[in-house]
């Protein structure tokens, strides 16, 4: 339950910035990174859904994080958000020994880095008529 509820409020947002096909290659790739550092680390590995959307949350982070400059107190509340929700599920998991958190670790940073590498820059462009656009 708390998967689909965390997808429900990140992922739409994040799919519509990174856009269809990145989305969707970022999870998959979150997803397996975090599966495969569950099964290189935890005792009792785990196969499951939270380690992609660990990613989906930390690539979310990570757009935010590259564009402050635009984004301002808006993004910032969004990156406190993410940060926190990340912390506390984290916390969750060291509590309970039914939760893999080298799963989470490893989906968080296999989308943070698919979002440092390939995710969306935003560019500020003069027009010639001197406005700006993104």
């Amino acid at each position: 339950f708390t998967n689909m509820y965390s997808l429900k409020n990140v992922g739409p947002t994040t799919e519509e910035i990174f856009g269809r096909g990145r989305f969707i290659v970022n999870y998959l790739v979150a997803g397996v990174a975090g599966n495969y550092l569950s099964a290189l680390k935890s005792p009792n590995p785990a196969l499951g859904a939270s380690g992609a959307v660990f990613g989906v949350m930390s690539s979310f982070y990570v757009f935010l994080s590259r564009h402050d400059w635009l984004l301002g107190s808006s993004g910032r509340s969004y990156s406190d958000a993410i940060t926190q929700t990340l912390m506390i599920n984290l916390v969750i998991g060291a509590m309970n020994p039914m939760v893999d958190n080298w799963g989470h670790l490893g989906g968080a940073i296999g989308g943070a880095a698919m979002a440092y590498y390939f995710g969306p820059r935003l560019y500020l462009a003069e027009l010639p008529d001197g406005g700006r656009t993104v």
